[in-house]
């Protein structure tokens, strides 16, 4: 690796990352894959709706995830 610095992934890198096996971050690619392969699909959409639901009482809780 370099001693240039990163670049802004999230601008530069948005079609794939610019620089393969010398990435900084790929400790987090790695994480990424791993929750993907490991995490059951009614867990991530789960997970995604906490984050991106409107706030609304009279819907009722989601059940605990197990």
């Amino acid at each position: 690796m370099s001693d240039t610095p990163a670049p802004n992934c999230a601008e530069t890198c948005v079609q794939g990352c610019i620089l393969g096996d010398d990435c900084p971050h790929l400790v987090h690619l790695e994480a990424a894959r791993k929750y993907i392969t490991e995490t059951p699909w009614e867990q991530m959409m789960r997970t995604a709706e906490t984050y991106t639901a409107p706030s609304n009482p009279s819907l009722p809780p989601l059940p605990p995830l197990t």
